[in-house]
């Protein structure tokens, strides 16, 4: 069976919504903060034509979850689903640069407030570490 990337990198993609939009409603500033962040986790300046179309597939998904106003919930839901039925295309070294991309988002959108479904890294962590779903 052929490996269908473009979506394994739109489900990290809504996964990275997910996590900024935990604790809020992201607002246009949110999103270019967010979108930074990913820019500099997931740079597409290296020249291969294939990276920087998966990478431009996790901005899309990123792009249409804040359009939409997808709740973190369910876009979380979307990655976790995925990943169930997915875990062994998701090598060692793309678990830890999607855990420390988490864990960026996560230091700068932290705040008070309500929790709205989204992951967290280091559920994220255990996710990848027991290959079961979050609780």
């Amino acid at each position: 069976m052929k490996m269908d990337y473009e979506t394994l990198y739109r489900r990290i993609g809504f996964l990275f919504y997910a996590e900024a939009a935990r604790r809020k409603r992201l607002t246009s500033s949110d999103y270019e903060k967010l979108e930074n962040i990913v820019k500099e986790k997931w740079p597409a300046e290296n020249g291969d034509p294939k990276w920087i179309h998966l990478v431009d597939e996790l901005f899309l998904a990123v792009k249409d979850a804040y359009r939409e106003s997808m709740q973190a919930g369910e876009a979380s839901q979307l990655f976790k689903l995925y990943y169930a039925s997915h875990a062994i295309a998701f090598s060692e070294s793309l678990k830890n640069k999607i855990v420390a991309t988490s864990q960026e988002i996560e230091r700068e959108f932290a705040v008070n407030g309500n929790h709205n479904g989204g992951v967290n890294a280091l559920a994220l962590e255990r996710l990848f570490q027991t290959k079961t779903e979050l609780q």
